[in-house]
């Protein structure tokens, strides 16, 4: 087939062509303008909606958790109790334990003449005054004193056959220190 237009209504023909289609290209952006105007608005009424919605539960929430209040102060305050229990319990020192050890340590024929247990005596060096029926049984009980894990330091002192008691004439003085550990 021969065309037999003039080349300018060839041209206008063209054109008229192009703009239909730029029309249509404008129209279908208007109509997906629209559309996603109207989605932003549907999305914003929806999350204003779920906002009023999660603040109105936020609320009833506190009002039923205000009722345990009062629970839970009451728990604040069993809780700061334990834990001054704890620290007194944990700094509790068991005294028999302290005399059964130091009563198993002394070798057969040894006393001691005197012992005061209590806070100050276990933090520092105290001296223990021994009677013994031999002085083999007193050099035996001061060995016996270095070599036990109660203490953390043990000075041997003098052994006397002088100024016993009854029964148990002889006399050794040891200067401790009783580990805190063992305390």
């Amino acid at each position: 087939m021969i065309n037999l237009l003039p080349a300018e209504s060839k041209e206008e023909l063209r054109a008229a062509k192009l703009n239909v289609v730029l029309v249509r290209y404008v129209v279908i952006q208007l109509c997906t303008y629209v559309f996603l105007g109207f989605a932003f608005a549907a999305a914003h009424y929806q999350l204003g909606v779920a906002k009023t919605e999660a603040a109105s539960i936020a609320a009833a929430n506190q009002d039923k958790a205000s009722v345990y209040s009062d629970t839970e102060a009451e728990a604040r305050s069993l809780r700061q109790n334990l834990a001054d229990a704890k620290v007194v319990l944990g700094g509790d020192i068991d005294y028999a334990a302290i005399v059964a050890a130091l009563g198993k340590l002394l070798p057969e024929g040894v006393i001691i003449d005197s012992l005061k247990l209590d806070q100050s005596v276990l933090s520092n060096q105290t001296t223990l005054q021994l009677y013994a029926t031999t002085t083999d049984a007193a050099f035996s009980a001061q060995n016996a004193l270095k070599a036990s894990p109660l203490f953390s330091s043990v000075t041997a002192g003098e052994v006397s056959s002088q100024g016993g008691i009854t029964g148990y004439p002889v006399t050794a003085t040891v200067s401790v220190t009783f580990t805190k550990a063992q305390s």
